[in-house]
């Protein structure tokens, strides 16, 4: 593979990425990521790419305050 540039080894990764196959029930693999990342955001699962937000917890200022 040393001897293909940068075009070449991207062209055979675009035409791998684009052919459906069975085991994908004939999507493609672009397409089967594409769902797959869909699901887990859909989850609130950290999506790779995407930065994980945060939620509040527990805060001890408030928790033990007498008003």
């Amino acid at each position: 593979m040393d001897d293909l540039a940068q075009d070449e080894l991207d062209e055979i990764t675009r035409r791998i990425n684009d052919t459906p196959l069975k085991v994908l029930g004939w999507l493609t693999p672009s397409e089967a990521w594409d769902e797959q990342m869909e699901r887990l955001a859909a989850k609130g699962t950290p999506v790779p790419g995407h930065p994980v937000q945060s939620t509040p917890t527990h805060n001890p200022r408030q928790c033990c305050t007498s008003n």
